[in-house]
């Protein structure tokens, strides 16, 4: 699938939930809760948000430190235009633009940034998992039935189990890799020998720079530190969610701040859990589907489906607009084009 085409293919998705999200509320009373906002909530919350993306900043240059030392300073704008892209593109293609940029900006190759990207998406994913199955037990959802249907008897810790697997097997192929690359590298060659001899070359090229990337897992210090900042990522990110939440005033459905704050973390979680789904630009649509369902069962429907529409689409305007301008701004500076992240996914050969 080419480029174009990814990209057309993304937003028309993105537009078809967008359609089926606003088809499935009253708009009007949507409107009078948009209506309701309490502006000055929004900076704090946009605030909070740039802050969180620094200690991502932090984390990120932790897995690159073996391969290059690079400042915060740095760092930062790259992180910042690479989710800037995957706001703008489909298919989480920003995670190249990321990587291939980095090898712009710095010594790294794109296949060491791809594997410390590799390995921040599992560590979001572990960490979100165990904040989702924390927040289960404190609220009173007590089985996978009484999120998605009445009859289903399937209890919530195999619902957390289905998501939490796959991923603790991947963080523990990437541990063995990185502990055994030599042994890794054999098979690799034994399994690309089919290949014409240019495919093996280059391929087995990758894997080594893919590997090397890997290095930081052989460190457990680092990975506790590692765990540490994606905790406090993702309470922040959460911390979004309640001040917006008070922004529209939807403290009032709760008994207190301790029960908002759980049921605005459990919906951080299953909303960037559902969203990572690589498909729509920065997850239009479906994200906001995703949050305004979840916020309507963890609060037992005191939340109604109006107000869950307003509240995610604030909650993902905060989270896309701020990334987006000042993404674009930093690219302003250093005198590169949009169009060029184009040539970031789709590098020359020499490069």
């Amino acid at each position: 699938m080419n480029q174009s085409r990814a990209i057309i293919i993304g937003i028309l998705l993105s537009v078809l939930l967008l359609i089926i999200f606003f088809m499935t509320v009253d708009l009007t009373a949507t409107f009078q809760t948009f209506q309701s906002i309490k502006h000055w909530y929004l900076y704090p919350a946009i605030l909070l948000y740039l802050v969180s993306i620094m200690f991502r900043t932090i984390r990120w240059k932790i897995l690159l430190n073996h391969l290059s030392p690079i400042s915060h300073r740095r760092l930062y704008p790259v992180l910042i235009i690479r989710y800037m892209a995957n706001n703008i593109l489909p298919f989480r293609l920003g995670e190249f633009v990321g990587a291939y940029y980095l090898s712009h900006k710095e010594n790294i190759s794109p296949a060491s940034g791809i594997a410390t990207i590799t390995l921040e998406r599992v560590l979001d994913a572990i960490t979100l998992l165990m904040l989702m199955g924390i927040s289960l037990i404190i609220l009173p959802i007590t089985s996978l039935g009484t999120i998605m249907d009445s009859g289903n008897s399937m209890e919530w810790p195999i619902f957390v189990a289905i998501f939490a697997i796959p991923v603790c097997a991947i963080l523990l192929l990437l541990t063995l890799v990185s502990y055994k690359p030599n042994h890794t590298m054999r098979i690799i060659k034994v399994l690309l020998n089919p290949l014409p001899q240019r495919f093996q070359t280059t391929l087995t090229e990758i894997a080594e720079l893919f590997i090397e990337g890997l290095q930081s897992l052989r460190n457990p210090i680092f990975m506790i530190y590692l765990t540490g900042l994606s905790l406090l990522v993702w309470v922040m990110e959460a911390t979004v969610f309640v001040t917006i939440a008070y922004a529209l005033g939807l403290q009032e459905f709760f008994s207190d701040f301790y029960h908002l704050s759980w049921v605005m973390i459990l919906t951080t979680c299953v909303s960037n859990i559902g969203s990572s789904i690589p498909s729509t630009p920065g997850g239009i649509g479906l994200f906001e589907i995703i949050t305004r369902e979840t916020m309507n069962i963890a609060s037992f429907g005191a939340i109604d489906r109006a107000s869950g529409t307003a509240f995610a689409t604030i909650v993902h305007a905060v989270l896309i607009l701020p990334v987006v301008i000042l993404g674009q701004f930093y690219l302003w500076t250093q005198n590169i084009p949009l169009k060029q992240i184009s040539k970031w996914i789709k590098p020359q050969p020499n490069e």
